[in-house]
């Protein structure tokens, strides 16, 4: 009987260790009340040729979109994570669960959104051409007959390609600053959105154009429709910083810095 006794509490004891164990995981809550467990970490995907939205500093992935990630992760209470990919990679790459955020300038439009969620808007922009000093090429009907480079799967590509200019040569490169580096001497022209274009344009001396005629582009962060918790976080952070006017502050210090780091 005294055996008996003493395994049975002996029992009682693990399973009140167990159940201690148990509760020792922190959690948190979600809007609906549910319980969640705490994230470790967030992975954020990017492609760090977009200045002033994301470029290496100093051998690190800095910029307007990895300020206000950074936020959401401090939001959260975990650690930030951050992949450097192609660009037109990463809204796959968010779909599939290998990455929790997709930030890298990227315009909410419907054709996205089937595949992500995207947080509330934090920047407005249009296309750009960016051109050589002295170019003969005034406005986007200027672009048929020429060579005009483009960032493979960005708001740019896109519309350059749905205009079907005569005559015009194409060439879909995974970077904006490679049109860059070869404008004047292999393209006529670069397309891109228009804080990119300008930052290229003051790095190498060029001038840019607006593309006239296209409503303006909202840019959102692309979230994995599975994360509720980070969408709200990147919701929440995004108000604050606008209200708070740290997001214009990251704004006007990343567009210095890449015009002079690029």
């Amino acid at each position: 009987m005294k055996k008996i006794i003493t395994l049975a509490l002996a029992a009682l004891l693990a399973m009140g260790t167990l159940a201690m164990a148990s509760c020792s995981k922190e959690e948190t809550k979600t809007d609906d009340g549910a319980a969640a467990e705490k994230r470790e970490k967030i992975v954020v995907y990017t492609n760090a040729e977009f200045a002033p939205f994301e470029y290496v500093a100093d051998g690190k992935v800095v910029g307007i979109d990895i300020d206000i990630c950074q936020k959401i992760a401090d939001e959260l209470g975990c650690e930030m994570e951050i992949v450097n990919t192609d660009f037109d990679s990463i809204i796959a790459s968010i779909n599939s669960g290998k990455g929790d955020i997709g930030a890298s300038g990227f315009t909410i439009n419907d054709e996205r959104k089937e595949q992500v969620n995207f947080s509330i808007p934090y920047y407005t922009t249009t296309q750009y051409i960016i051109i050589p000093k002295g170019s003969e090429i005034k406005g986007v009907e200027d672009l048929a007959g020429k060579n005009v480079a483009v960032q493979i799967g960005t708001t740019g590509d896109l519309i350059i390609t749905d205009m079907n200019l005569e005559g015009i040569t194409i060439t879909r490169l995974n970077n904006a600053y490679d049109g860059g580096l070869g404008l004047g001497t292999k393209y006529d022209a670069v397309v891109i959105d228009e804080p990119t274009a300008k930052n290229i344009a003051a790095v190498n001396g060029f001038d840019t154009v607006k593309v006239e005629g296209l409503e303006t582009e909202e840019y959102g962060l692309a979230i994995n429709k599975a994360d509720a918790d980070i969408l709200a976080a990147a919701d929440k952070v995004i108000a604050a910083m606008i209200e708070d006017g740290s997001l214009a502050e990251s704004v006007k210090y990343h567009t210095d810095a890449s015009a002079v780091t690029e």
